[in-house]
């Protein structure tokens, strides 16, 4: 940051264009790591031992497997399309963030292909490459990038069929670990399935961060019943926010509380138990910065 003293009264100007062109480059960078991880999880864990994760990168992966050709080939010609059929609804900066993120892992990929897997067991394979794949398509996200710009393409034709966007990239993913199970065996398959829920929860953490405690809001017409009774059975602190008074009708009020990741789901059942009609938001920052990059 920059600053510029002034003649009159010694007041400070700062230049925050140095800034942002160091949160642009910090950006590009993490993005970049990100994609190098997710190839080196790929390339030097799963793929040498025929595991299989979902999305379009498993489609690729067994494509690579039929036809001997590069993975990373089938990567980023595959991705191309669905960028295609959502680059209207992006930025043009997410654009170029995905193409650049794509482009550093397809081509990180091609490199990688020859060099021998890292690790000889199929199981610990299948571990250190769930994480380290997880780990760099969590980084990818959320620093601006996606290394899977099918659930973009998804979204955009979800008017299309009567799945919501999130069944239908079950389904997607469900259908490419059978594909494994059938061409690699069952036994391929179990491991596919291990290696993608890891990468799975590995992009969990990275996006949301590494915290054990999560921010929850809870919306309610019976937030002092729901309060007294986190509070005896959790011992949570609990804000009340202030909110509007509407005349005419019952009052929801808003609380908030930091919650164990292990006992998340133990306080959603309670809360809904207690009160059905209650909305639950779980680190609402988090959610937000996901939401801006699909």
């Amino acid at each position: 940051m920059i600053e510029r003293d002034l003649p009159e009264g010694g007041i400070a100007i700062h230049d925050y264009r140095v800034v942002s062109i160091g949160k642009w480059v910090a950006k590009l960078s993490y993005v970049i790591i990100g994609a190098i991880l997710a190839s080196i999880g790929l390339e030097l864990f799963l793929v040498p031992h025929r595991i299989i994760i979902g999305g379009v990168t498993g489609i690729s992966a067994l494509l690579a497997h039929f036809t001997e050709m590069r993975l990373g080939l089938f990567l980023f010609l595959f991705h191309l399309p669905f960028i295609f059929l959502s680059y209207r609804q992006i930025s043009r900066e997410f654009a170029f963030m995905i193409v650049l993120s794509l482009f550093i892992f397809s081509m990180s990929a091609i490199l990688l292909h020859t060099v021998p897997a890292f690790i000889e067991n199929t199981a610990l394979s299948a571990i250190c490459g769930g994480i380290t794949l997880g780990l760099g398509i969590g980084l990818v996200v959320r620093y601006g990038g996606s290394l899977d710009a099918s659930e973009n393409a998804v979204r955009r034709i979800k008017p299309m069929t009567k799945l919501s966007a999130p069944n239908v990239i079950m389904v997607l993913n469900f259908s490419v670990l059978l594909g494994a199970g059938i061409v690699f065996g069952w036994d391929q398959a179990m491991y596919s399935t291990i290696a993608y829920l890891l990468a799975f929860e590995m992009v969990k953490l990275t996006i949301e961060g590494f915290s054990m405690h999560r921010t929850v809001w809870i919306v309610s017409k019976r937030c002092e019943d729901i309060e007294e009774m986190l509070r005896i059975r959790f011992n949570l602190e609990i804000t009340f926010l202030q909110t509007d008074d509407h005349p005419g009708r019952d009052l929801e009020k808003v609380m908030v509380c930091k919650v164990h990741r292990l006992e998340e789901g133990r306080v959603k059942a309670i809360v809904k138990s207690m009160d059905p009609d209650s909305a639950i938001a779980v680190d609402e920052a988090a959610l937000q910065r996901r939401q801006s990059f699909n």
